[in-house]
């Protein structure tokens, strides 16, 4: 069997093809593929809000690419692994070619690290916002307020 970097590279290549750049680049440019066993493949990106955009948006081209890679279908599993973490957590794995149906429980405000002064989160700042053509007129509004 190919090295895990092999296979990934190959997909990833395969998939940039098919892509726009600056989707292929938010979405995979720092995911990896960490584990691939019993018709499995585990892939780890840094980012929950990444790991819903593939599973929801690009499972499917995903899975095509990383078939053609094994030569076998498996199963993607998704989990976000921290720069320096080395944990990973699993987030919501999808059948084979099939979105997932599992639902996420919301939890209080309290409990999600919002400043309870202001109501916003830390995290959800400019510095960490994407901005592509769908929303380039309202970053460039956001930041001259």
């Amino acid at each position: 069997m190919k090295k895990l970097t092999t296979i990934w590279q190959n997909t990833l290549a395969d998939l940039k093809m098919q892509l726009s750049p600056s989707v292929f680049q938010t979405l995979f440019g720092k995911a990896q593929l960490i584990k691939i066993a019993n018709g499995r493949a585990i892939i780890a990106t840094n980012s929950g809000y990444i790991n819903d955009l593939i599973q929801k948006r690009y499972l499917i081209p995903l899975q095509k690419a990383l078939q053609q890679q094994l030569g076998e279908p498996s199963r993607i599993e998704l989990t976000v692994t921290a720069a320096n973490d080395s944990k990973s957590a699993p987030v919501s794995p999808g059948p084979l070619f099939t979105p997932s149906t599992a639902s996420t429980t919301a939890k209080p405000i309290a409990n999600r690290g919002y400043d309870s002064l202001t109501g916003l989160h830390p995290q959800f700042t400019f510095t960490n916002f994407v901005v592509g053509n769908a929303n380039n007129f309202a970053y460039a509004a956001a930041q001259g307020i």
